[in-house]
């Protein structure tokens, strides 16, 4: 059941008597933190009043960071390096079956010891608490219908080693995600969280799962940006549909008439999600909160549409991927000098420096990103070179062999990218494939240099590993905590159709045959 009334009475019975008690006062703080779902960067502008009017709206009183990337391509480590300030080769949680460390404190917390009230709600799986996200949250509500009694059934499956069971609930859950539509059960969420915190000051995280396949979106969003459709052609089962893709054909089927309709589709979906938004905004306004709000509107990650012969994400770190909207408004008047757009590059490491700054707290050693307060001040930032990774879970044949890690990495800065494609078999990393691409030129990825002598590519491989070296030197000087007090049974709610989606091969299973946490040895640069 989503979200409601009758639940929302039940999460803090003395809380209302506690901020009844606290008589008038001055405003309360206020800090919403907004994450679209699957949201590309330049189908999110902040700039188009047809496609998202109320986000166009809200940004007139904010900074748009147009130059913001997301240290992976999936939900999961996209989210905790929002939380904790950390890319995800520092904080580690790549797999499915690994949480956030309990020694790096996280975004809620911080706000929870400085004296807000967390209320959090999340509508996709990869956000369940059991990957630390609930930590320092008084309410963190998951907002997928049914979606409370789904976890407790598949909590008690997995408990009771039922684990055919426990793939049967996962299978109704994950369906559930795909086709469901989640974003007024968060409208509702925040309406609730506001009527209870009263008087208190209020962190708020809403997660927005709709922009994400399948693409369905309501009346009139579903006919807005293709009404002269004629196909037959729909975003339902987008991700496994075979007249989409097809793997046994060589891939792509869709023709490219059908696949505009798809992206109006998804352009549906994301109007349809500006309209809640609003509604949020709404919301903070009638209650008196949003002048004096913070307010960060983000994605986890993008979307491809076969710009690079596929669909969807978690496959590749190009542009559509892993470049995100960010969106930082400060309350009216206290920056009167912010710009309305930066384009130094930044990342979702810099949320958490940044909101604590904004109250004066210090900022926890762990996080390994900046405050943007100095944009907001009118100053400028330096570009800073980002690091981003995708690590499929290691696996291994059914009938035996060796275990295989694939790791892509992917450095960039706002004039050039380098990826990289490493297997690990064994304890040695093996290069498959690198690229150089000169953004300024190929804006578009399509034209990539694949000579390891030519001295660009070089350049790049060599600030790359510089990056990753002061990765190695912050795990080096923090807390680590060993990766056995860090699996969570996540990952076996979440397995049963990993082969459907791409992300095992037939005859493989996953391997529980972890490496060793931390960076490992980097591969030689010369292809064998």
């Amino acid at each position: 059941m989503a979200p409601g009334p009758t639940g929302a009475k039940a999460w803090l019975p003395g809380l209302l008597l506690l901020t009844a008690a606290c008589g008038p006062g001055p405003t309360p703080r206020s800090v919403v933190l907004i994450s679209l779902d699957t949201t590309r960067a330049d189908a999110l502008g902040f700039d188009d009043r047809f496609v998202t009017p109320r986000l166009t709206e809200l940004a007139e009183r904010g900074t748009n960071f147009r130059q913001a990337i997301s240290g992976s391509s999936w939900t999961l480590p996209a989210h905790a390096q929002m939380f904790t300030g950390q890319p995800p080769e520092l904080h580690g949680v790549e797999d499915d079956n690994v949480r956030i460390a309990q020694s790096t404190p996280t975004l809620p917390e911080l706000m929870g010891q400085a004296g807000f009230l967390g209320y959090g709600i999340f509508t996709g799986w990869y956000l369940l608490s059991d990957y630390g996200f609930g930590r320092g949250f008084e309410i963190y509500a998951n907002g997928m219908p049914g979606g409370d009694q789904l976890e407790a059934q598949l909590r008690n499956n997995l408990s009771a080693n039922q684990g055919a069971s426990a793939m049967n609930v996962w299978e109704v859950a994950d369906q559930q995600s795909h086709r469901v539509i989640t974003s007024p059960g968060v409208v509702q969420f925040a309406g609730e969280a506001l009527k209870d915190v009263g008087k208190e000051d209020l962190f708020l995280f809403t997660h927005l799962f709709d922009p994400h396949y399948d693409y369905v979106p309501p009346v009139p969003y579903d006919t807005r940006f293709d009404p002269d459709y004629q196909g037959d052609m729909t975003g339902e089962n987008f991700y496994l549909n075979k007249l989409v893709f097809d793997v046994e054909k060589g891939g792509r089927q869709i023709s490219d008439r059908d696949l505009e309709h798809v992206i109006a589709l998804y352009m549906g979906e994301l109007a349809w999600t500006d309209e809640h938004v609003g509604q949020i905004v709404d919301l903070l306004r009638s209650s008196g909160r949003l002048d004096d709000a913070w307010i960060v509107v983000t994605a986890d990650h993008g979307e491809e549409f076969f710009e690079h012969g596929g669909r969807g994400h978690r496959h590749t770190l190009f542009e559509e991927q892993i470049r995100v909207p960010l969106l930082v408004v400060p309350p009216m008047g206290q920056y009167p000098d912010a710009p309305r757009e930066a384009h130094m590059q930044v990342s979702l490491s810099d949320l958490l420096p940044t909101l604590c700054e904004a109250f004066d707290l210090a900022v926890p050693d762990t996080a390994f990103g900046r405050s943007l307060l100095p944009v907001l001040a009118g100053e400028t930032l330096d570009d800073v070179p980002q690091l981003s990774s995708l690590r499929a879970r290691p696996r291994v044949s059914k009938t035996g062999g060796e275990t295989k890690h694939l790791i892509q990495e992917a450095f960039r800065t706002p004039e050039e990218k380098l990826i990289r494609r490493v297997i690990w078999k064994g304890t040695q990393p093996t290069l498959l494939e690198t690229s150089w691409y000169d953004l300024t030129a190929d804006p578009f990825e399509q034209s990539p240099v694949r000579d390891t002598a030519d001295p660009r590519l070089r350049k790049a491989w060599g600030q790359l590993e510089a990056q990753r070296n002061l990765i190695r030197q912050a795990l080096a000087a923090g807390p680590q905590t060993p990766i056995g007090q860090r699996l969570t049974k996540a990952r076996e709610m979440m397995s049963a159709n990993l082969v459907a989606l791409g992300y095992l091969e037939e005859g493989e299973e996953l391997s529980d045959d972890l490496p060793a946490w931390g960076l490992g040895p980097s591969p030689e640069l010369d292809l064998p």
